[in-house]
């Protein structure tokens, strides 16, 4: 619909979205909604692929110019021609799955007497011209604060990466960021040098001599210490390093802050990166099948709806979300609804007790643990639980 809209083509109307449709008819086929998923899913058909008819070329070698479209056929008449198919094939294929999926859906019949076709119809329709408008729109945003911000950002690496030379006795110019960022020398520093317990390992092996990661490809171990027992690797992520933290460990808990400080100047560089000089905004695409929920997601260029939150300790005064800004005249409003979900189980099940406790005002949650632990203490105790939820 976008690539039409560049055009100037916009439509009355859109039928069905076959992958959303898809969605709605068996939202447990997770990830099975694209075309060539239904095609085999539903109609036990085989999607030609686009190297087929490019002599094996993929998409991205004709879009990017790296190779020169005389060079792959014929002719040009040839190429419009082997396209051309390609591109009627495609909707063919498209046209099949929507009548399929619209035949299906009109044969289910819901409890409110309407089928599962007419509920598409009436609410995921308009639902996804709406997101649609969403996307089109886009959100402003502001980059001199993203400048200002990425500046922050830096100074403060300085600061904590100072922190931790100081710390583990080394020069402020040695490579500290590789250090860091690498999970074999970071567990050398923590575990052998410091002499830390490794409260985490994963799955994977490595040398017990040099630590050197264990591969598929290592067949034989450790190519330095093939004599030496593979042992597991020791883990350096942030739940390994919690415990330390909680220790008063210092050096932990600067590696913790730089690596919230890696993540929030990528988070506003990727903003910054994802601003469209045209339209002064940022767009993202809306799936509303892409969660098994049912709730929306966000992708292209990146998840929008999965941006930080505030972190006192990194020492910033603000957070990712601080560089949208809405329009002159328009204020953003967030608003959560409370317990939604719980309520919609209360209304459809008819159980007393749930029923009550929404109608007398109590805290769903806080009623729930208060059964299942069989606690007597008040509900500002019971919240700090937080474990039924």
């Amino acid at each position: 619909l976008h690539v039409l809209a560049n055009h100037g083509l916009v439509l009355r109307g859109v039928v069905i979205d076959t992958a959303y449709a898809s969605f709605t008819y068996n939202p447990l086929r997770k990830g099975r909604h694209g075309l060539k998923q239904c095609l085999e899913d539903f109609l036990g058909k085989k999607r030609d692929k686009f190297r087929d008819a490019a002599d094996g070329y993929d998409p991205d070698d004709l879009w990017n110019g790296r190779i020169v479209m005389d060079s792959m056929f014929a002719s040009k008449d040839d190429a419009v021609r082997r396209f051309e198919d390609y591109a009627l094939a495609d909707a063919r294929d498209v046209r099949d799955v929507a009548l399929w999926l619209i035949e299906k859906m009109g044969g289910i019949t819901l409890s409110t007497g309407k089928t599962l076709w007419e509920y598409y119809q009436t609410y995921q329709g308009p639902f996804l011209e709406a997101l649609y408008i969403m996307e089109r729109n886009g959100c402003g945003v502001d980059l001199g604060f993203i400048d200002n911000a990425i500046k922050n950002v830096a100074k403060r690496v300085e600061e904590v990466e100072y922190c931790i030379a100081k710390v583990i006795g080394r020069p402020l110019k040695w490579p500290l960021p590789d250090l860091l960022g690498s999970t074999q020398q970071l567990g050398t520093l923590l575990y052998d040098e410091r002499k830390l317990r490794c409260m985490r390992y994963t799955n994977g092996e490595e040398c017990g001599t040099c630590r050197r990661k264990i591969t598929a490809r290592d067949k034989n171990g450790c190519p330095r210490h093939p004599n030496d027992m593979p042992v597991k690797s020791r883990s350096t992520d942030d739940k390994a390093l919690a415990p330390h933290v909680a220790r008063g460990d210092v050096l932990c808990q600067q590696i913790l802050i730089w690596r919230g400080l890696q993540m929030r100047d990528k988070e506003m560089r990727r903003i910054k990166d994802a601003h469209i000089p045209a339209t002064g905004r940022v767009h993202t695409g809306y799936n509303a099948g892409g969660a098994g929920t049912g709730r929306l997601s966000s992708s292209d260029p990146f998840n929008l709806q999965n941006l930080s939150n505030p972190n006192k300790l990194l020492g910033l005064d603000f957070n990712a979300r601080d560089a949208f800004v809405a329009d002159p005249g328009n204020t953003f409003i967030d608003y959560d609804e409370s317990q939604v979900e719980p309520r919609v189980w209360a209304h459809l099940s008819g159980d007393p007790t749930m029923v009550s406790a929404f109608c007398s005002g109590s805290d769903f949650h806080t009623m729930t643990a208060r059964a299942v632990y069989g606690l007597a203490c008040s509900d500002a105790e019971v919240k700090t639980l937080h474990k039924d939820k």
